[in-house]
């Protein structure tokens, strides 16, 4: 438990608007210590477990691309049912990749961009994070003991992410869009709704691109409205239309291939449920965790009317025909 507060406790998103010096000088330092802390924790773990070492994983190359499986693999391990040779799998995955990570931060000078600084300790954080979490799991499994962490895959993740950005999309969107009489208002709903975001826990397992627009879109915004005339609105409408494209785009979430495959799974069930003549409450309770995967299904999980099982049917066809299609897409890689 020690380890993960020490992760937590580095206030990354305080960096995102602070001196880009103050990164370099303090948030790398930082990260590099509690890498080092953790893989010396690791270590213990592997030689007290060196009956149960595994073979070398083709993970232990240099090249950063290799990294993007780590939190598939975290996953993969956490999900087997048989104990044996968890917690050494786990320690020497997490050997690698965190081994990796602290190898990338101790290249960084003061010629690095504030960017690629922000992205490698956010993402060298959250996966220690998560890999602390795994071990300790795993650990009190396997030694009879209650874990006092919780682990969550990054299914869970998505999902939630998904709903968040859901949200955001309909505080942005509205019902219409923005005009010259109300943009200064819808303005101020989108800065809000990033604020409500950032506030969040969940903030820090977004990808890092996606914290960096939304970041500054609210920037922009800010900006926008503290101007003398509080703004023109030509400026602000093409704010609103930045906005608003943004929110389009937090939808490539419905990419991730955890949420590809468990939607694919859901639909077949649901479509199931329909051959079998389910009454739409139970449809609607079933899908709720779609919400925010297609505009249509949304409206259908969530209308007080019940539609009609041909409307479900419809919809749901469409659906699996599509991601029949992206399923093939490569996966976006883990931040």
């Amino acid at each position: 438990m020690e380890l993960a507060e020490l992760v937590e406790r580095i206030p990354v998103r305080d960096y995102e608007e602070g001196e880009p010096a103050a990164a370099f000088t303090q948030l790398v330092p930082q990260t590099e210590r509690a890498l080092s802390t953790i893989l010396e924790c690791l270590e213990s773990l592997l030689r007290h477990y060196d009956h149960m070492l595994p073979p070398p994983l083709s993970t232990s190359s240099n090249d950063p691309a290799d990294s993007a499986e780590f939190i598939i693999d975290l996953d993969r391990i956490m999900a087997e049912e048989k104990a044996g040779t968890k917690v050494a799998d786990l320690c020497f995955l997490a050997q690698i990749e965190l081994g990796r990570k602290r190898r990338l931060l101790r290249k960084i000078d003061t010629e690095t961009e504030q960017f690629h600084i922000l992205y490698l300790c956010a993402s060298s954080l959250r996966k220690a994070n998560k890999a602390i979490k795994a071990v300790e799991n795993c650990l009190g499994s396997q030694e009879g003991l209650e874990p006092r962490l919780s682990f969550v895959t990054e299914l869970e993740i998505s999902l939630k992410v998904r709903l968040a950005y859901r949200r955001f999309r309909q505080a942005t969107l509205g019902d219409a869009p923005a005009n010259p009489e109300d943009v200064a208002d819808r303005l101020r709903t989108v800065c809000t709704a990033i604020a409500k975001l950032r506030g969040r826990d969940l903030y820090l397992q977004l990808r890092f691109d996606d914290r960096r627009e939304l970041l500054g879109l609210q920037q922009r915004i800010l900006s926008w409205s503290s101007d003398a005339d509080g703004g023109d609105a030509e400026t602000g409408l093409r704010l609103w239309q930045d906005a608003a494209m943004l929110a389009h785009l937090l939808a490539r979430v419905n990419h991730r291939s955890e949420l590809l495959e468990h939607d694919v799974g859901l639909i077949a069930e649901a479509l199931d449920l329909i051959s079998d003549g389910a009454e739409t409450p139970l449809l609607a309770d079933k899908l709720t965790p779609l919400l925010g995967r297609d505009d249509e299904l949304d409206q259908l999980v969530e209308s007080s009317q019940a539609a009609d099982l041909d409307a479900w049917q419809e919809t749901l066809t469409r659906l699996q025909r599509g991601l029949g299609s992206n399923a093939q897409m490569p996966a976006a890689s883990a931040a």
